[in-house]
């Protein structure tokens, strides 16, 4: 899953620094929740490279997804998964 957010965060498109890239994943790498064979889903998803990301994301404590491609995760909310966009992401982040 890192090497996944690695090539999606480094999307030109997105913008965002190589070292700003390399401290968030070196910061989710040493601090951030593991899950290990999280138990699987049986759903139906646009693409199916989605599916270790939902179940994942279900077996965690706060059951949320932070994506730009929200269509794609709208069958994992009948399972309980929040959805979040990047922007309401950091706007609940704000909060805390």
């Amino acid at each position: 899953m890192l090497v996944e957010y690695g090539d999606v965060l480094a999307r030109p498109e997105l913008g965002i620094a190589a070292n700003d890239r390399s401290g968030f994943l070196l910061l989710l790498n040493c601090s951030g929740e593991r899950i290990e064979n999280p138990p699987p889903i049986r759903l139906t998803l646009p693409d199916a490279d989605d599916v270790p990301f939902i179940e994942t994301a279900l077996a965690s404590a706060e059951k949320i997804v932070v994506t730009k491609n929200l269509v794609h995760f709208q069958p994992a909310m009948s399972l309980g998964l929040r959805i979040l966009s990047p922007a309401e992401a950091v706007a609940e982040l704000e909060w805390l």
